[in-house]
């Protein structure tokens, strides 16, 4: 038996995403990391970094799950909560102002032009970054979890350095299990200026440099502040373009914590699957 499914492939500054309305249970008919594996896959099916469900929407709260391109599920993805709820403000089924909910957490969401969408995060702590020296090559890793985790280090002249060299040292990192038992997100930073820095993103579950990672910038953009190298707003420049990180700080707490970029349609479509 076959079932036809109805996607929307959306992008946050080519950070890229396949989104599936899941209130019919079309995941309880298949092998969902097979699935999402299959039409990640670029080249050969439609290809993204992932693949969002729209779950639920009940008492005012949007419910979504993400599973990376690998086919394991993420705890949340910045750019990818951005698109999914340009998508279902599109689809008429929420207010330009939304909260979702994800396996870390409630995150608010405001619509705010027709390719733009703000995402707001919780409050973190200075005490929550911890430095790692010598994690890799010599360098000091710091790592955050900002609803996934994060090791961030810095780097001169980033954009000069080949993507295969990148990711092979990023691997380094995002694989030490001693460090990261579960894995991690890895970020190269350069410093541009007082309210600039260039972000290049190796990330967990789609095993190489993407675009752009919205929380790859508030992971970058918080411990830079913290370091005092950054002042908000921080202007995150990716491979995909330009992510703006708010935020305030006080105390030690970085609070208001706010990720803006934009989101945008590419296509829509349909294909068929053969279920059991």
């Amino acid at each position: 038996m076959s079932i036809e499914i109805y996607f929307t492939k959306m992008h946050g500054n080519g950070n890229d995403f396949i989104i599936i309305d899941n209130r019919i249970s079309i995941t309880e008919q298949i092998d969902v990391a097979k699935f999402v594996k299959t039409i990640c896959r670029r080249n050969f099916h439609i290809g993204a970094d992932g693949v969002i469900f729209l779950e639920r929407i009940t008492n005012g709260y949007v419910t979504m799950r993400y599973f990376n391109a690998d086919g394991s599920e993420g705890e949340m993805c910045g750019n990818g909560a951005r698109c999914f709820a340009k998508y279902v403000f599109d689809k008429g089924l929420v207010p330009k102002q939304m909260t979702l909910k994800t396996k870390s957490g409630l995150y608010g969401l405001t619509i705010i032009d027709d390719a733009t969408v703000e995402i707001t995060f919780p409050s973190y702590q200075v005490e929550e970054i911890k430095q790692i020296p010598d994690a890799a090559g010599g360098k000091i890793v710091y790592s955050v979890m900002v609803g996934v985790p994060h090791a961030v280090f810095f780097a001169d002249a980033i954009n000069k350095i080949a993507t295969f060299e990148y990711e092979n040292f990023a691997r380094k990192i995002r694989y030490n299990k001693g460090l990261f038992p579960n894995g991690t997100n890895v970020n190269m930073v350069e410093r541009i200026s007082a309210n600039r820095i260039y972000v290049r993103t190796y990330e967990r579950g789609v095993e190489r440099e993407t675009y752009a990672c919205g929380t790859g910038a508030i992971a970058s953009s918080i411990i830079a502040a913290s370091l005092k190298y950054v002042q908000p707003p921080v202007h995150v420049m990716m491979k995909g373009g330009e992510l703006v990180v708010s935020f305030r700080e006080q105390n030690g707490t970085f609070t208001n914590v706010k990720l803006t970029g934009r989101a945008e349609t590419v296509f829509e479509g349909r294909f068929h699957i053969e279920v059991d």
